[in-house]
């Protein structure tokens, strides 16, 4: 599916108004029009929505943002500048009906962090591929990437079928696709299911590789995710505040290569089987460190 161009959002006075001032100025690069691709399969337990399996632990920055962290890290953004500008990130996905922000509704470190809205309440089709994200490319080629940031949900839609992909690393690769995202939907059992997902899209038939989370992706409150993808190795695992979630083997096409960070929202859309439309989702990312070897 296409990207759409963007369209003005409400929200806080540092949304991005394309209209007013066009989207380059706030984010130093440009709209994403590139495609989106949209799969969607399950994964963990939802009675216990925003269920906390550990309390917090490792490093995130805590109340000092960036300044929490190695000054030997790749890249940090702790969105707290007072402008409304996302210079770090030179390109950015801002769907219709969806937000990209600074904002102080929120933060793991004062005074601000990142808000992405995709879709608008009760708006989402099954067609739909509805992003908002900010996007960076890394131009080296490492075997070992740590990426991690500390996100909160403050409510996910109750609605069955409403899925959410996102914060995704892909791999620059000469054709097709390569990422490792997280994703998460609410099945018709009512759960949340949480999952790691490598999408391999590079010759047919393609493939989507997942592994089911051993908690549900937390509601309510800040957490600290750590993605680690070793590709010499062959490795991904995920953690939730130190606490390892899943762990699966990397398929052999992913190769050393320049990567691209996405945080926030990378699509949301409806199950097939979903009451059409379902509502789209709202994350707040803060304290945001890509670090590699």
């Amino acid at each position: 599916m296409v990207r759409r161009l963007a369209a003005a959002s409400g929200g806080s006075s540092l949304v991005l108004l394309v209209a007013a001032c066009g989207l380059d100025d706030l984010t130093g690069g440009a709209v994403d029009a590139g495609a989106a691709d949209a799969s969607s399969t399950p994964g963990a337990d939802a009675a216990r929505d925003g269920a906390s399996a550990t309390p917090e632990a490792g490093a995130d920055g805590g109340s000092a943002g960036c300044a929490g962290f190695p000054p030997t890290v790749k890249f940090c953004d702790d969105f707290d500048t007072g402008d409304s500008t996302l210079e770090k990130w030179p390109l950015a996905t801002v769907d219709p009906g969806s937000v990209v922000e600074k904002s102080a509704a929120q933060s793991k470190s004062a005074p601000r962090a990142a808000r992405f809205r995709a879709g608008a309440p009760a708006s989402v089709k099954p067609s739909d591929g509805i992003g908002a994200s900010l996007r960076k490319t890394f131009p080296d080629s490492p075997p070992k990437i740590r990426w991690s940031f500390s996100m909160i949900v403050p409510e996910a839609p109750k609605t069955t079928g409403s899925f959410v992909a996102f914060a995704p690393i892909a791999f620059n690769v000469p054709t097709g696709y390569l990422d490792v995202r997280l994703e998460s939907e609410r099945n018709a059992a009512g759960a949340l299911t949480t999952r790691i997902q490598q999408t391999i899209e590079v010759a047919q038939p393609y493939d989507y590789i997942e592994a089911t989370l051993s908690d549900p992706l937390p509601v309510g409150r800040w957490f600290r995710v750590e993605v680690n993808i070793d590709v010499q190795s062959h490795t991904v695992s995920v953690s939730f505040d130190g606490k390892v979630e899943a762990t699966m083997t990397l398929d052999a096409k992913y190769k050393p290569s320049p990567f691209i960070a996405r945080a926030g929202i990378h699509y949301v859309s409806a199950k097939n089987d979903a009451p059409s439309p379902v509502d789209g989702w709202e994350m707040f990312f803060d304290d945001v460190v890509v670090d590699y070897d």
